[in-house]
């Protein structure tokens, strides 16, 4: 290997560690976003930090009305909803551990997580500034099994629904990566959530519409970041493909812009000082 080949060569391994982020601190801080999200998740689930505030007096929902014969039942046999509510949070926990599983090991950014944040943030600022009255047939409740994603207890965190909302955006996610198996029940989990926290009155009909809604467009969101983010990558690529050619016609300038050289210049000696330094010998 000549000695422009091996400073070219150089300049390539250079390029690519200073474009490529180390693997292993991408993986560790995608890790550490899911653990901050599931601690926040488990401590809720514990403590229930969202607590009834203020309690406005009026509220009408049809779907509620319509739905009623099934909530008058479920009360009167607590067996029956306290199954259907563990069944409904088991397979929400399922879709959720799933993602972020995928997310830590095979996401290559920080997209989905970025998502999933957004969303909950937005949800939050929305639940701090808007109260909704509680429905005089609440049957929500504990059913006696613990939930990693699902707080059981009242709480005025109707508008909008979060556990329709990170359904919508497992199925998004499976759906977009070919996991035919896992969008189908992603698909499921996302219905009979849907159907249990209406029937049990934990949301309103327009709190869990509005969900599924705003979680498509936060993923239509990050899809729009992420794509801008490619396209500034692909400039940088294109401006060092551009520097490497030109370095590549002109040696000097290979080694001038080479790391050990630090940019500085290399005296090159000329005809005459040779001839001086052998008339000197």
């Amino acid at each position: 290997m000549s000695k422009q080949e091996y400073i070219l060569t150089q300049v390539i391994d250079v390029t690519k560690t200073q474009m490529n982020s180390p693997k292993r601190s991408f993986f560790l801080t995608k890790a550490l976003l899911i653990v901050l999200l599931y601690t926040f998740l488990i401590i809720n689930s514990l403590y229930n930090m969202v607590s009834p505030g203020y309690v406005p007096e009026c509220i009408h929902d049809e779907v509620h009305v319509w739905t009623s014969p099934i909530t008058l039942y479920l009360a009167a046999n607590p067996m029956y909803r306290n199954i259907l509510i563990v069944t409904a949070s088991l397979m929400i926990d399922v879709c959720t551990l799933v993602l972020a599983l995928r997310f830590v090991l095979y996401d290559k950014n920080y997209k989905v997580g970025l998502i999933g944040i957004s969303f909950y943030l937005f949800r939050g600022f929305l639940q701090s500034v808007f109260y909704m009255k509680f429905p005089s047939d609440y049957i929500w409740g504990h059913p006696g099994v613990f939930s990693i994603t699902v707080p059981y207890e009242p709480a005025n965190d109707f508008f909008y629904s979060g556990h329709v909302g990170i359904c919508m955006i497992c199925l998004i996610t499976f759906k977009r990566t070919g996991l035919k198996n896992l969008t189908r029940f992603a698909l499921i989990t996302l219905v009979v959530e849907f159907f249990t926290l209406l029937v049990t009155r934990a949301h309103y009909f327009i709190d869990l519409v509005t969900g599924i809604i705003v979680a498509h467009y936060f993923y239509l969101a990050g899809d729009w970041v992420e794509e801008y983010f490619q396209n500034r990558n692909k400039q940088v690529l294109l401006k060092q493909e551009v520097v490497i050619e030109k370095t590549v016609m002109d040696p000097r300038k290979l080694e001038q812009n080479s790391p050990r050289s630090n940019g500085k210049k290399k005296k090159v000696p000329s005809p005459k000082s040779k001839n001086r330094s052998m008339t000197m010998l």
